[in-house]
């Protein structure tokens, strides 16, 4: 070990990052709650400051933070921002699934909603910064309806990779009423597919004497529907039930003949199984939300969900004499349009959330580019013949690369929640609701004292150490043999040939740092190192008033760093200098 490694070593002994950050000025309080090198610091003020440590965290109420209940995109899903532990793989803003670092819970703020027209939103704090899409970030506060923000699209999607239900099926598979069911134990495509039809076209009866799932489709899909019947007859070993409806209906103030095959499953079991899983469709048709579990499922049941709820309440529509198609979900429940959306920009998909029409109680949800169209035909497709043949027909038009982005529809007042902000290893933001929002906690290593003071006095590795030795009244080190046993690298520097790709003024900022090098160590006798800098200076004098050109200024510059190797090499054998 070098004698600047011995001091490197000495200093971070010796000198806490807490104790160098007060005394640059900053307002710490060390709490033995948190490990090493994290405690609470007003370290960023106006977020725009150097970030001396990652694990250092801030003590102060200008603190931007999202509220603890916001969905942010992990390689497991989407996951409430309080939920989330150090560990967890979270996308950044330049396009990595990254391990955070930590989540720092900050109590109550008053809060604010942004919502975008294309229907993304989150909720954090007035100060708190989100990204635009030519890279700026801004707080919400100074942000207006009709500015942009930018989205963060997954290029490579990420999923759960927990195939097992969140909870046991072995009380539900027990004898019920002389025969036994199939439930499965995991995640499927299939399951996902008979969630999103019964979760579209469905009903569970919740009599407590009758136990009922239906699903409906009309005659020309009957089909796709009946695959799911006989998967939800395979499962409960159950026959069931098919028929036809033909009764009149009022829809939208439309009155017609219903064209329906309504097919019947009759379980306990079942009813049970599928109120676990969160889909009981106890709420009013306006409130409701995807199943609960549909969050933290593996890829393939996500696929599958998405498949069912758009055979049955989707539609693909193509336009005469154009080559693409158009993809939209319809739904009266906007917080479900606004799941489904969260749920396709996992796969990579930007789609837009449109409002009731006049007169209309629906709204629907609309993939917004063809290369959405393409990536939904290729990651997920539509569990129905039908639809899925036109879906076959799109063609997507090449078009120039834009970043994502959303208009800001509203800012409005949220009240009290609580919230709290994310530690992230590199880039310096992640995504809320699809949204790319800033943390100002972003750096790649630990901090110390050397590297602190380096950037926030701009000094020199070997400057650091004196100003910091000094500073806290460390002993000069002393020098020992093996200090000069050690040091090959800079004899090698010394003795490199002419780089014809750099210039004199390379060549000469590189000869300092050398120079630089063997003042500090004092191993040369100080006339020795003080004749080298004359020479270097009158080199570079002679050049500048045109006496000599580049190229015979490199030409000498190189002898003598040949000269300084020589008087390196003699030094270092004849010992240190006393």
């Amino acid at each position: 070990m070098t004698r600047n490694q011995r001091r490197k070593v000495r200093i971070k002994e010796q000198i806490p990052i807490a104790q160098l950050l007060c005394d640059l000025g900053y307002r710490v309080r060390p709490d033995a709650a948190y490990r090493e090198q994290q405690f609470p610091c007003d370290l960023h003020g106006d977020g725009q400051d150097d970030k001396p440590s990652a694990r250092v965290y801030p003590n102060n109420n200008a603190w931007y933070c999202v509220s603890v209940i916001e969905p942010v995109l992990t390689s497991g899903g989407w996951k409430p921002l309080g939920q989330l532990n150090p560990g967890f793989s979270v996308l950044d803003g330049s396009n990595v699934w990254c391990p955070l670092v930590a989540n720092v819970p900050k109590g109550q703020r008053q809060v604010v909603r942004l919502e975008t027209i294309e229907g993304y939103s989150a909720i954090l704090t007035p100060d708190h910064e989100v990204f635009l899409p030519d890279g700026r970030f801004l707080p919400v506060a100074f942000l207006k309806p009709g500015d942009r923000v930018a989205l963060m699209i997954p290029s490579e999607p990420s999923f759960s990779d927990v195939t097992d239900l969140p909870f046991s099926v072995e009380d539900l598979n027990a004898l019920q009423r002389g025969r036994k069911l199939a439930l499965p134990a995991h995640w499927s495509q299939e399951l996902g597919e008979a969630m999103g039809f019964i979760f579209g076209d469905g009903w569970i009866r919740r009599n407590p004497n009758f136990h009922e799932i239906r699903i409906t489709s009309c005659v020309d899909d009957a089909d796709d529907a009946r695959t799911i019947f006989r998967y939800l007859q395979k499962i409960t070993n159950s026959r069931g039930s098919e028929r036809f409806r033909t009764d009149q209906v009022t829809c939208n103030g439309r009155v017609y003949n219903q064209r329906q095959v309504v097919w019947g499953v009759y379980s306990r079991g079942l009813r049970v199984f599928f109120s676990r899983l969160g889909l009981d469709k106890a709420l009013p048709c306006n409130e409701r939300r995807i199943p609960s579990s549909i969050w933290g499922a593996p890829e393939t049941a996500i696929r599958g969900f998405l498949r069912g709820i758009f055979a049955t309440d989707g539609s693909v529509t193509q336009s005469k004499g154009r080559e693409s198609v158009r993809v939209k979900l319809y739904s009266v429940s906007r917080g479900f349009l606004w799941d489904v959306q969260l749920l396709l920009l996992q796969f990579g998909i930007r789609s837009r959330v449109y409002a009731q029409t006049p007169g209309r109680s629906l709204r629907y949800l609309q993939i917004t580019s063809c290369q959405g169209v393409e990536l939904f035909r290729d990651r997920i497709g539509i569990a129905n013949r039908r639809k899925q043949n036109r879906l076959n027909c799109h063609v997507t038009k090449i078009a120039g690369c834009q970043k994502p982005f959303a208009t800001i529809k509203d800012i409005t007042p949220w009240g009290s929640a609580d919230v709290g902000d994310l530690v992230m290893p590199s880039d310096p933001s992640f995504s809320v609701g699809g949204i790319r929002v800033h943390n100002c906690f972003a750096e790649s290593v630990h901090r110390d004292a050397i590297r602190t003071v380096r950037d926030k006095l701009g000094l020199t590795f070997t400057q650091a150490l004196k100003w910091l030795e000094e500073k806290y009244g460390l002993p000069p080190m002393p020098f020992e043999d093996t200090d000069y046993q050690q040091r090959p690298s800079l004899v090698q520097k010394i003795s490199q040939e002419i780089d014809p790709a750099k210039t004199y003024e390379d060549d000469r900022a590189r000869f300092s740092v050398m120079l630089d090098n063997v003042t500090h160590e004092r191993v040369m006798d100080l006339e020795d190192v003080a004749s080298f800098w004359e020479a270097l200076d009158k080199l570079t004098y002679l050049l500048s008033q045109g006496a000599i050109d580049e190229s015979t200024a490199r030409k000498a510059l190189l002898k003598i760093r040949v000269h300084l190797r020589e008087a390196w090499q003699e030094a270092l054998s004849a010992g240190p200098v006393c």
